[in-house]
């Protein structure tokens, strides 16, 4: 057979399946991205504020009908100007419902835990004229309720990258020695709220001091706090990866014990609710 009819027939299978992968790309669709998570305040400020601790800062501001509105993003990972772009599925539509707008309070209400004993004191207290506006449900106490529960931030990189000090004494000429150890996600949430008190005289509301749980094969610490208005967000911290294999723990549950993991899927951490010395809890 001659080289030249056997080069020619490999370049146009060579040619086909080039077409060919190219059309297939075409047909591709580009994959999805979460543009952003939208929550409702009573005060857009406040809630600006907060964000503000975890790193958002204001994209843009605008009018959503009679409400005030923001996009609020992550900066960019790499911190140059020309990548300022937000990054993808890490950007909150703040939408801020008018004084005039806002719900009363109503017996239906007393349905639900709210869990903040001074909240409900300085409510109760008030004239209806200066009443503080409600709070969004306490979703870590009622649990049945569907839908959208929280946000959660990955903050894994912020608490490896911390350095702890720590003070041992020298019992030979009672000096100081000065030791580091592996930050926890309780330091990493310890700084978060000296920041709030600094800034704003308000403490974090914690609802779930930092836990760890299995996740996978992987272990996490995990805290839950308010943010203003009383929404649930979320800090992740990966601790470390395990080499056996852990049971999902979707079996049917047979009613006793921790359903989801098993039993040592979530474990005390040290410490626990973090008090502020500031003014109040950020929020109200």
């Amino acid at each position: 057979m001659p080289r030249t009819f056997v080069c020619s027939v490999v370049r146009s299978v060579a040619l086909s399946a080039s077409r060919q992968d190219e059309e297939e790309s075409k047909s591709l669709a580009p994959p999805l991205v979460i543009h952003h998570v939208a929550l409702r305040t009573s005060n857009i400020t406040n809630a600006i504020d907060f964000y503000s601790l975890l790193g958002f800062e204001c994209e843009c501001r605008f009018r959503a009908g009679p409400a005030r509105a923001a996009w609020l993003h992550l900066g960019s990972a790499t911190g140059k100007e020309e990548d300022s772009a937000t990054v993808p599925g890490c950007r909150l539509e703040i939408i801020e419902v008018p004084p005039h707008m806002l719900p009363q309070r109503t017996n239906v209400d007393k349905a639900f835990n709210y869990n903040d004993n001074a909240y409900d004191q300085d409510y109760a207290r008030a004239p209806p004229s200066r009443r503080p506006p409600p709070r969004a449900l306490d979703l870590l106490l009622n649990q049945t309720l569907l839908g959208l529960n929280h946000i959660c931030l990955d903050v894994s990189s912020q608490v490896q990258a911390m350095s702890i000090e720590t003070f041992q004494p020298d019992d030979t000429d009672s000096s100081t020695d000065n030791e580091t150890r592996t930050a926890s996600l309780l330091d990493w949430l310890e700084t978060i709220n000296s920041k709030s008190v600094n800034q704003f005289g308000k403490a974090l509301r914690v609802g779930l001091p930092p836990r760890q749980q299995i996740i996978g094969n992987s272990v996490y610490e995990l805290a839950f706090v308010y943010d203003a208005d009383g929404c649930l967000v979320e800090f992740l911290s990966h601790v470390s990866d395990l080499e056996q294999n852990i049971d999902d723990g979707w079996k049917p549950w047979d009613g006793k014990g921790f359903s989801g993991g098993g039993d040592s899927g979530l474990d005390s951490m040290e410490g626990g609710v973090i008090t502020g010395t500031g003014a109040g809890k950020l929020g109200r």
